[in-house]
């Protein structure tokens, strides 16, 4: 599957444009923690940087479908739509992202980062929305950091999710740092 055909894909099933930006911004940070891992941690991945990315662009594909029912099944759902237009890696990433929901649990690195950073980027985020200007470019690891023990400070990115990073020996800082530099070359598509 194509970027382009992922895109066709997201916007005939997502209406809401939030939701689309935060798949555009958890593809951003899956091929940056990609790169990360392939690169200065020497990992070596039988999935592609592209498989990665697209994974994090299409893994709520679903989420507007499954939310009337609690969201039973998401993630699932979205696998099972994809079928044979994705990979079974990438299908498996989807599909365990949502493991409360779908009792997929993730095993291997691609899935525990598509957990982690999908889920960072709604800290991300709300850390940059309560800034004066708004914008990602003011952002700091520091202040995502001091935002993340803040257990009030938004509340729907599960630190307990984030923190699964550290089961593949990826620390919080630096998914934090990738995930930022990720979400911030990208921030004129976000609208931060």
């Amino acid at each position: 599957m194509s970027k382009d055909q992922a895109l066709t894909e997201l916007h005939v099933n997502l209406s809401n444009k939030n939701l689309i930006k935060h798949c555009l911004a958890t593809e951003a940070v899956m091929g940056g923690l990609y790169d990360l891992l392939t690169g200065s941690k020497g990992r070596a991945y039988t999935q592609t940087r592209e498989e990665w990315s697209l994974a994090g662009l299409l893994h709520d594909l679903d989420y507007e479908q499954v939310a009337k029912d609690e969201y039973k099944n998401h993630g699932l759902v979205a696998a099972d739509q994809l079928g044979d237009l994705i990979t079974l890696d990438m299908r498996n990433a989807i599909a365990s992202h949502g493991c409360e929901f779908t009792g997929v649990l993730p095993k291997s690195d691609f899935d525990f980062c598509l957990r982690s950073g999908e889920t960072l980027t709604g800290l991300v985020v709300a850390s940059a929305l309560v800034l004066p200007s708004k914008k990602l470019a003011e952002l700091t690891v520091g202040s995502i950091l001091n935002r993340f023990k803040e257990k009030s400070f938004a509340k729907g990115a599960s630190r307990e999710v984030i923190m699964e990073c550290l089961s593949i020996n990826l620390e919080l800082e630096e998914l934090i740092r990738v995930s930022l530099e990720a979400m911030q070359s990208i921030a004129s598509e976000l609208g931060l």
